[in-house]
């Protein structure tokens, strides 16, 4: 996947320098995202519905993550997304029943896909590509707890 092979409609660039600031927020099931980029923000898209479809977005310095799937959705779709230099490309919170496809994940500085929670399950990762990034997936809901 190159990046000139996409187009991208619209930049969203963080503005209050909160912590948590998002993008966009998907909180009605079935939204589409396609075509935007998130650039110098904490997180891109807090994703709190289900079924929900990101294509076609790209990720740059996300200082949280690119896309966090929280626990009251499940059924989502990442597709053909580039995440770079974000902390973590996406970012799973007791997220379920989901697929992230033909995604790249580039010099993320944390993780590329970052799962936490207990538990976050049946979540396909398929097709996608991992370079240079301090861990590819990093999954603390496999790590014992007390």
């Amino acid at each position: 996947m190159f990046l000139a092979e996409k187009e991208y409609h619209t930049i969203i660039v963080g503005v209050t320098g909160h912590k948590y600031e998002c993008g966009m927020r998907a909180d009605d099931d079935g939204a589409i995202i396609s075509g935007y980029i998130f650039k110098d923000i904490a997180i891109g898209i807090c994703v709190w519905a289900s079924d929900t479809i990101i294509r076609d977005c790209l990720f740059i310095n996300c200082k949280d993550e690119g896309i966090v799937l929280m626990p009251t959705g499940n059924n989502n779709s990442i597709i053909d997304c580039i995440f770079i230099e974000c902390c973590d490309g996406i970012e799973l919170q007791q997220a379920h029943d989901s697929i992230i496809l033909n995604c790249e994940f580039i010099r993320n500085w944390h993780a590329g896909i970052d799962i936490i929670g207990d538990p976050s399950y049946n979540t396909l990762i398929t097709k996608c590509e991992f370079i240079d990034n301090k861990m590819d997936v990093f999954d603390l809901s496999r790590w014992p707890h007390d």
